[in-house]
């Protein structure tokens, strides 16, 4: 099996992965080949690269210089996925990172978890064991990823000893980004402006869940958001089709809020979710399931399509421009 790692600075990579380190080094003693795809600005490579012990560096040029590039890194990545087939991807546990893992494992079929801090491969079963936090950081939990291929983020911690003397003697390929290529089916549906302060110290954020609706309704909720000054959200589904950035994640994987008044409509109320919506004052709550979890939790329910309730704010909306 494959495994890639997958770093975006060209400058001590000892410091900036030490959890990649010690897990690509897991790997390779259990029989998996392990490749680096690194985003490098420069025309050479970093010397701390031959830590890793990779057996091929896929070098990729171009992404300081490219127009919207993360975008196109997104869409180098799953260039490279489609070419060498990695059963596991790795990413530092840093904004680009976060930013990319979530969206390259759905465009590829897999699965993802960020904030990892351990894995293990288990020979016997065919099965990797990736450890995190949970509940706030109080409990260690174990997953078991049976299905492949997985693309995960790792905590970083302290650096790891390096050694200049140690030159990296395998294989290397360059690739360079194309300076305005879009993705294909990814288009912008809008943006809300943020507080000057960020999302966690937004007075008012409404969040959109999987059951909000699709492409046309969250270009309309950004309008309409945008025009009342209200912080948009969401839950990680939109996070990993690419409709909404991951730095709008609220949740355990994500960040927490603390509003006056947080709407959300098309959420559930499971707990990753509530954990970092657990702090709102006051919680609206919009969903056509009456069984949803959310209803518990929330200070007011409306049992409603989603569809229907945008399309009311909307009308008031009009009504309070006139």
């Amino acid at each position: 099996m494959k495994a890639v790692l997958v770093l975006f600075e060209e400058h001590g990579l000892h410091r900036k992965a030490p959890s990649c380190y010690r897990v690509v080094k897991e790997l390779q003693d259990a029989g998996f080949s392990c490749d680096l795809w690194i985003f490098c600005r420069g025309n050479t490579l970093p010397p701390d690269i031959a830590l890793f012990e990779a057996e091929r560096v896929v070098c990729l040029q171009g992404m300081a210089q490219a127009i919207n590039g993360h975008r196109q890194a997104l869409a180098m990545l799953e260039v490279l996925c489609e070419e060498y087939k990695p059963e596991i991807l790795l990413f530092a546990e840093d904004y680009t990172g976060t930013e990319l893992s979530p969206c390259l494992a759905y465009r590829i079929g897999g699965e993802c978890l960020v904030a990892c801090t351990g894995m293990r491969w288990d020979s016997s079963e065919q099965i990797l064991y990736v450890e995190k936090a949970v509940y706030g950081g109080n409990v260690f939990a174990e997953f078991a990823v049976r299905e492949f291929p997985f693309a995960a983020t790792l905590k970083t911690g302290e650096g790891i000893p390096y050694h200049p003397e140690s030159a990296f003697d395998g294989e290397m390929v360059e690739h360079r980004l194309p300076l305005a290529a879009p993705l294909p089916d990814l288009e912008v549906l809008g943006s809300t402006p943020a507080p000057a302060d960020g999302l966690e110290e937004a007075r008012v954020v409404f969040a959109a869940g999987r059951g909000f609706g699709g492409r046309g309704e969250l270009q309309r909720l950004h309008q309409m958001l945008a025009k009342l000054g209200v912080q948009a959200a969401a839950t990680r589904p939109l996070i990993q089709s690419g409709m909404m950035p991951m730095d709008s994640l609220v949740g355990i994987t994500g960040k927490s809020v603390f509003p006056d008044l947080l709407i959300t409509a098309g959420i559930s109320g499971s707990a990753p979710f509530m954990s970092g919506a657990r702090y709102a004052k006051k919680i609206i709550a919009v969903n056509n399931d009456p069984d949803a979890l959310i209803f518990t939790q929330a200070d007011v329910g409306v049992l409603a399509d989603c569809k229907d309730v945008l399309r009311e704010l909307e009308l008031l909306l009009k009504l309070r421009e006139l």
